[in-house]
C-alpha cells in the first residue's frame, strides 16, 4: 500500500557550477551588494565586536580565584603574614663576588705599577 499519493519527482536546483547561481563578472568590475547585504555585514560584524569586547572585559569569576582569596582571608585571620622576606639570587651573589675581585686585581694592578 502507497501513502502520499501521486508520482513526483524529486525537486531541487540544478547545479550551475557557481556559488549562489552568481555567474562570475568580468575582469575588473565589482559585485554591487543588495540592501539586505550591507545591515547584515554591519550587524553581524558589531555582533563579533560586541562579544569579543565583552568577553575581554569578562571578570574571573572561577573557582580558584575564589579559593585563594577565601585562603587569603582566613590565613590573615590567623596570623599568618603570606610576605617573604627577600633571598638574594644565584646570579646576584655571584656578581657580588665576581665586583669584589675585579675591585682586588685593580688594587694588585696599581700596587705592581708602583712597586
Amino acid at each position: 500500500m502507497r501513502r502520499g499519493g501521486g508520482h513526483h519527482e524529486l525537486h531541487y536546483n540544478e547545479p550551475g557550477g557557481h556559488l549562489f547561481g552568481e555567474k562570475p563578472l568580468p575582469k575588473g568590475q565589482k559585485r554591487k551588494w543588495e540592501s539586505w547585504e550591507y545591515i547584515w555585514n554591519f550587524g553581524i560584524w558589531g555582533c563579533f565586536a560586541y562579544a569579543g569586547i565583552g568577553l575581554y572585559y569578562k571578570p574571573d569569576m572561577g573557582i580558584g580565584i575564589w579559593a585563594r582569596a577565601e585562603a587569603e582571608k582566613r590565613l590573615q585571620e590567623k596570623g599568618i603574614s603570606l610576605d617573604y622576606p627577600h633571598t638574594e639570587s644565584f646570579n646576584e651573589i655571584r656578581y657580588k663576588e665576581l665586583k669584589a675581585r675585579m675591585k682586588i686585581e685593580k688594587e694588585q694592578a696599581k700596587s705592581d705599577i708602583h712597586h
